[in-house]
């Protein structure tokens, strides 16, 4: 084979890898960088007020977000849990946890007493993009229902 039919081969294989690879970098490129490089945050009213023992606590994130889950019983907290509801003693607070949009209502399956509670959010919860919220602690004050209503 001459020098010429070599150079003229080496071109073609190399046009061809070009042609070849140049879709598949790109296709890998959108599909793992979306251009989305902020953490998703939240937002509540709930933070140093004082509520009743058998509301709601309502949350709100910034953006659509994945990994969100919450006890399922009273009693010691599950690590494995992205919401952890606290009383002052440490002890988690079993929930079911209702999803409109980016709004997160959570109820607890136990009324809570008295006391200062804390809703711990974990950075388990991450958007689309994978950008995961940097843990949160919201802080409120329970009043006893029975003397708040008479």
């Amino acid at each position: 084979m001459s020098k010429k039919s070599q150079k003229s081969l080496f071109a073609w294989c190399i046009r061809t890898l070009a042609v070849s690879l140049v879709p598949t970098l790109i296709l890998v490129s959108c599909a793992t960088n979306d251009g989305d490089s902020t953490a998703p945050t939240v937002s509540s009213t709930l933070g140093g007020s004082t509520i009743v023992g058998t509301n709601n606590l309502t949350i709100t994130f910034s953006e659509d977000v994945t990994g969100v889950s919450g006890n399922e019983e009273d009693g010691t907290c599950d690590s494995t849990k992205t919401i952890k509801l606290t009383n002052y003693a440490g002890t988690c607070y079993g929930m079911t946890i209702l999803v409109v949009d980016n709004v997160y209502t959570i109820n607890p399956k136990t009324d809570l007493i008295s006391g200062n509670y804390t809703l711990t959010l974990g950075s388990g919860i991450k958007d689309a993009s994978g950008n995961a919220l940097s843990e949160s602690t919201i802080s409120f004050t329970v009043e006893d229902a029975k003397t708040t209503i008479t």
